[in-house]
């Protein structure tokens, strides 16, 4: 007995193939364009957070990190940008990380002046003030106009200051899984 060979299910079967890889492409440019959406959001969201003040103050340089205060004039030195994401759809799984750094000479750079954390939890940025809480190494930032807030976790001591924010989101469309992680991390100097 000889096998059936249907030429139209080889080209259904081709065609399918032939569009089922246009879309991962065609999702794949997608994503590539969202990711790069995503930074651009990201970095204006950090830059939000870095604040404009005249003040300037002294601590001791031995100063330990547990007992070294927020409290003070930061001056951003760069922004370390760490993004995840994971694409799944019909057994593939595409994955892209992308890691990197804006430092203030860059053209990327797009962070203006100095954050000024007050004693009384407020955080200055160019005349704009919003509140803040530092409970142990956590920092959470409240937009009173918005409802938003966001959490950084710190590490501070006399003269360096890093903040760590990080998110992970997953979003499923058309049976596509999409996993995205971002680490944004703000180094700043005090003044």
């Amino acid at each position: 007995m000889s096998k059936f060979h249907n030429p139209f299910l080889y080209y259904s079967f081709s065609k399918i193939y032939d569009d089922y890889i246009g879309i991962i492409i065609y999702n794949c440019e997608t994503i590539k364009i969202e990711i790069k959406m995503k930074k651009l959001l990201y970095t204006l969201f950090a830059a939000s957070i870095i604040f404009t003040s005249c003040e300037k103050e002294e601590e001791e340089q031995d100063q330990e990190v547990s007992s070294a205060s927020i409290v003070g004039v930061w001056s951003a030195t760069s922004m370390n940008f760490e993004i995840s994401t994971s694409i799944e759809m019909g057994g593939f799984t595409l994955e892209e990380d992308t890691n990197y750094t804006v430092l203030p000479t860059d053209d990327e750079w797009d962070l203006e002046g100095d954050l000024e954390f007050t004693a009384d939890g407020k955080a200055i940025e160019n005349g704009d003030t919003v509140s803040y809480t530092y409970v142990g190494n956590e920092l959470t930032i409240y937009d009173e106009g918005e409802e938003e807030e966001q959490v950084y976790q710190c590490t501070v001591t006399s003269t360096n200051l890093e903040m760590v924010s990080e998110e992970s989101m997953v979003e499923e469309e058309d049976g596509i899984i999409m996993n995205t992680s971002y680490k944004v991390t703000i180094n700043a100097v005090r003044q």
